[in-house]
């Protein structure tokens, strides 16, 4: 794979796990290969579970919530992520569940 490609979806695995732990869900491997299938037509059930275990082989999947702690950068928003709405993700509670 592509380094630049690999660094992207990478980036992209994290913001999902992190948006998934921030609305007190369950992020497994299974459902952030879901979220990135959605997102990448050309992406197979194969290619996200391999880039999946290159980041938990690498340790490079930051701890959820100190992500953004000390961090400029901000964090990943649903507007960018709409295909975690599409997803059966256990726990979750999205911002019009929680009114």
């Amino acid at each position: 794979m592509d380094p630049e490609i690999l660094q992207a979806l990478v980036q992209e695995a994290n913001d999902v796990r992190w948006l998934i732990h921030y609305y007190d869900g369950m992020a497994s491997k299974s459902v952030i290969e879901d979220v990135l299938m959605l997102r990448h037509g050309w992406l197979d059930r194969d290619a996200a579970h391999e880039l999946m275990n290159y980041i938990e082989y690498h340790n490079i999947m930051p701890r959820p919530l100190e992500r953004y702690r000390f961090s400029v950068d901000k964090p990943p928003t649903l507007t960018q992520y709409p295909e975690v709405r599409l997803v059966d993700i256990r726990y979750i509670r999205l911002p019009e569940e929680l009114s």
